[in-house]
């Protein structure tokens, strides 16, 4: 008899299917991406079923036999947080659908990514207080989850340093610290370095 599994997800994206269902992409910490339709979505009253909408956090349940189904049919799906006040800030949202073309070409289903789930989680709740989050922090903590970070080959002061400052900024990405206050120099300098090494390891 199969289980059923109950997980938490972050709407990424959410396509109409015929008049009355959604196809939706979300991201869970244990299993990686995972693709629901969901029928009747659209024409279910809230107090029914929870408006479907991007960037919101649900706890879902559904049948282990869904993890090797394309589309998996949920049994229930109960909203946590709505991350709604993003929409203030107009700007931004292309910054995360950046993120989240990132996160839909470069995590597969069944892959745990509780790293990169807890950034991408920070990263939401920041922006929806109006407060600034390093984007490039996403891709470093997905490097450092997949074990694409290069070993440090010696042991001198300026490697050990650079080694503090990324663990500082792995657990602040995360919501475990604060983030840093570092130069935009310094960001920009470690936002090419996280680029150039997401393109080594063709990353898209």
């Amino acid at each position: 008899m199969y289980k059923t599994i109950s997980t938490e997800v972050i709407i990424l994206r959410k396509i109409p299917y015929s008049e009355t269902s959604l196809i939706v992409y979300t991201l869970s910490p244990e299993y990686g991406r995972l693709d629901f339709m969901i029928r009747g979505a659209r024409q279910i009253s809230k107090k029914a079923l929870p408006e479907i909408d991007i960037f919101r956090k649900f706890k879902i349940e559904f049948k282990e036999t869904g993890l090797s189904k394309n589309l998996i049919s949920p049994l229930s799906f109960d909203l946590i947080k709505e991350n709604d006040s993003i929409c203030k800030y107009p700007k931004i949202i292309g910054t995360i659908y950046s993120v989240v073309a990132f996160i839909l070409k470069n995590i597969h289903t069944g892959i745990v990514c509780e790293f990169v789930y807890s950034a991408f989680d920070k990263m939401l709740d920041l922006f929806s207080k109006g407060e600034e989050y390093p984007i490039f922090l996403i891709k470093l903590v997905y490097l450092y989850e997949n074990g694409l970070l290069p070993n440090e080959l010696s042991k001198s002061d300026k490697e050990e340093k650079s080694k503090k400052i990324l663990s500082i900024l792995i657990n602040s990405a995360v919501g475990k610290i604060a983030i840093p206050n570092l130069s935009d120099d310094y960001l920009l300098s470690l936002n090419r370095w996280v680029t150039n090494l997401s393109l080594a390891n063709e990353l898209e």
